[in-house]
């Protein structure tokens, strides 16, 4: 919910998952509706801090700190 918060203070749109579904349902759902990307948290995230970014056009994850999420979505984004 934090990080929805800030992206929406930065005027980036985001959604935030339906946490009921199975994560393969959840990717499959936001393709559908064309999300660029998806933030893949996991319990480790709560340890380190570092998360996965799933790019929707290339599949590819890559690893962002949630302190320079923000910043880093600003630039994909172009704001």
């Amino acid at each position: 919910m934090l990080l929805n918060s800030k992206l929406q203070s930065k005027y980036i749109s985001n959604i935030l998952p339906m946490f009921t579904i199975p994560f393969d349902d959840q990717i499959n759902e936001n393709l559908h509706l064309g999300v660029s990307y998806t933030a893949i948290l996991s319990k480790e995230t709560l340890d380190d801090g570092i998360f996965h970014l799933l790019s929707h056009s290339t599949m590819l994850k890559e690893q962002v700190h949630v302190v320079d999420f923000v910043k880093y979505a600003v630039l994909l984004c172009g704001r």
